[in-house]
């Protein structure tokens, strides 16, 4: 290779390094459309140079953005792909990555047989016990979250337990918080509320605000909602929310992100007894709320249409329960939509 061809070459691969920094600053940055473009800009280098590491990188983080953007059957195709090409069959640490992420987004789908399946996959590949501590985490967290949707409790605990013994040592501080917050909300789901509260306060004590805000306005606000399902309505659980609130405005959250803090701090109010602060809040939520999930719209407005009737405005609040029972059919959730239509032959006989 003469001087020319050498200086074209190192032009070249500063100009892929340069895509790949840029597309990682992107996602860490959760500018995921930014990343996506990035990304395939830096794997097309890759790819027209042969390098395949540095093609494989930034296509798995194709797929990384696309499972942020919740835009699963697309992360799902990149995946796929990945899975397919031979560094990944020669390489147990890049299977396990693929398979991981194939697991959340089966998971996600509602394909939870194939979820576990993945996850278990993923946990035996070639000796997991092998490969780096945080993927470890990530495969075992994995199973959990399948196992716990598909009612597989006791199941989805040993794992937990399996996972709280890998803690012990040296950890990641994040990793080891997210860990610990899952171990939390299995706890609550067997409705072991002492458990639940002890392992969301370790996950506090491991995640950290600065290294990840969304991370732990997200983690907040889904603590402060376990919590308000196992009773606990006390100033511990209205501090998470609070945290959640400041942390959710801070990092500029979706209005998504800030009415379910809403929801979730009208809710606190309501189960407090505070029937008036409750109504307002929870008000303002089915104001705004348009664009919600149909079963969330369905919890604000079952929680509305309760807190009216207590107030004595019952045909408010009948009303609201109407429209719990038709949001909760629209998400197919029948049993919610039976219970909101008990509460509504509970509230018009004492009208």
């Amino acid at each position: 290779m003469d001087r020319q061809e050498g200086s074209t070459v190192r032009q070249q691969s500063g100009a892929n390094i340069l895509v790949e920094l840029r597309a990682r600053e992107a996602f860490m940055r959760r500018r995921y459309d930014q990343a996506l473009a990035f990304a395939r800009e830096a794997a097309d280098l890759a790819a027209a140079r042969e390098d395949n590491a540095a093609w494989w990188q930034m296509t798995f983080l194709r797929a990384e953005s696309f499972r942020e953007q919740g835009r699963y059957q697309e992360c799902r195709v990149v995946a796929e792909e990945l899975r397919e090409h031979p560094l990944t069959s020669a390489s147990p640490e890049l299977t396990a990555r693929v398979l991981t992420m194939l697991s959340v987004v089966s998971q996600i789908s509602g394909e939870l047989p194939q979820a576990i399946d993945l996850a278990g996959e993923a946990l035996r590949s070639n000796g997991l016990g092998e490969q780096p501590f945080g993927l470890q985490v990530e495969a075992r967290l994995a199973l959990v979250a399948a196992l716990a949707e598909n009612d597989q409790l006791d199941e989805a605990w040993t794992e937990c337990l399996a996972l709280t013994g890998m803690l012990d040592g040296e950890a990641d501080s994040q990793i080891a918080g997210k860990a610990y917050w899952v171990v939390g909300n299995v706890a609550f789901m067997r409705r072991h509320a002492a458990e639940g509260v002890k392992y969301h306060r370790l996950a506090a004590e491991h995640l950290s605000p600065t290294n990840d805000l969304a991370l732990w306005a997200w983690f907040n606000r889904a603590s402060a909602a376990m919590r308000l399902a196992a009773g606990l309505v006390d100033e511990e659980t209205y501090e998470c929310i609070q945290r959640a609130e400041l942390a959710t405005s801070i990092v500029g959250g979706n209005g998504e992100d800030r009415l379910i803090v809403e929801f979730t701090k009208g809710h606190w109010h309501f189960l407090n007894g505070d029937l008036q602060t409750a109504t307002d809040i929870l008000s303002g939520v089915c104001e705004q709320g348009t664009n919600l999930p149909s079963n969330l719209t369905g919890e604000t407005t079952l929680l509305l249409g309760r807190a009216l009737g207590e107030l004595g405005d019952v045909d408010r609040g009948v009303e609201y329960l109407r429209q719990s029972e038709e949001y909760f059919r629209q998400a197919g959730a029948l049993d919610r939509a039976a219970h909101a239509a008990a509460l509504i032959s509970e509230v018009q006989p004492s009208h």
